[in-house]
């Protein structure tokens, strides 16, 4: 069961399975950018960054690192 999603495929007015407890009401399906809290736009937008550093450290960076230093032991022992 999907509580909420932000899928652009999701309609604004689909409701949830969900229920709010004190009101027995169902929730909304989708969940967007408006009604978002600030502290839940904020710690979004850290997510962001912090993967986008993740992604392009560990993927990217580190391969090509590895293939540097790779290359450079060899020549490091023929010159020693």
């Amino acid at each position: 069961m999907i509580n909420h999603t932000t899928s652009s495929q999701c309609k604004d007015n689909e409701l949830s399975k969900a229920v709010f407890h004190e009101t027995k009401e169902r929730r909304k399906l989708k969940i967007q950018w408006k009604e978002r809290k600030c502290t839940n736009k904020f710690m979004f937008v850290v997510y962001k960054i912090v993967r986008g550093f993740f992604v392009s450290v560990y993927f990217y960076f580190f391969p090509f690192a590895a293939m540097m230093v790779m290359s450079y032991i060899p020549l490091a022992y023929d010159y020693c």
